[in-house]
């Protein structure tokens, strides 16, 4: 079996960075034009108190955001307050707006948990054509 290598047809960035979150934390908007599938990725860490809700929030010009509709998302985020629900989630977005972002909502946060928030989407390119 041959390998396709991946790394020229996906992209990744984050939304937040890896960092300890003990209040709520907007991600950095992903621009999303042009791509056609994608992953966004939620990866806890070590969680020490607080209740992390996590959202997607988009926009089409990546200064004003809304809450993603449930019909514009394929899968559920689920609240983290513990070590034991501290574990990696997968949601997509398939809504019109050009860009995304996780927000996580921190209740009882002191330290709080570390968290990184990546969106992975696949870029199809256009056909060269002849003019």
């Amino acid at each position: 079996m041959s390998m396709k290598a991946l790394s020229s047809i996906y992209n990744t960035q984050a939304s937040i960075a890896p960092k300890a979150i003990s209040a709520t934390t907007n991600g950095s908007g992903v621009d999303l034009a042009g791509a056609k599938d994608n992953l966004i990725t939620i990866l806890p860490g070590v969680w020490t108190d607080g209740t992390h809700t996590f959202s997607l929030q988009e926009s089409s010009d990546n200064t004003t955001f809304t809450n993603v509709a449930a019909a514009d998302q394929v899968g559920t985020l689920n609240p983290v307050s513990g070590s034991a629900s501290a574990v990696i989630q997968n949601v997509s977005y398939i809504g019109k707006l050009r860009y995304i972002r996780v927000v996580d909502t921190v209740a009882g946060g002191t330290t709080g948990m570390l968290v990184a928030a990546y969106v992975t989407y696949k870029v199809y390119k256009q056909p060269n054509v002849a003019g």
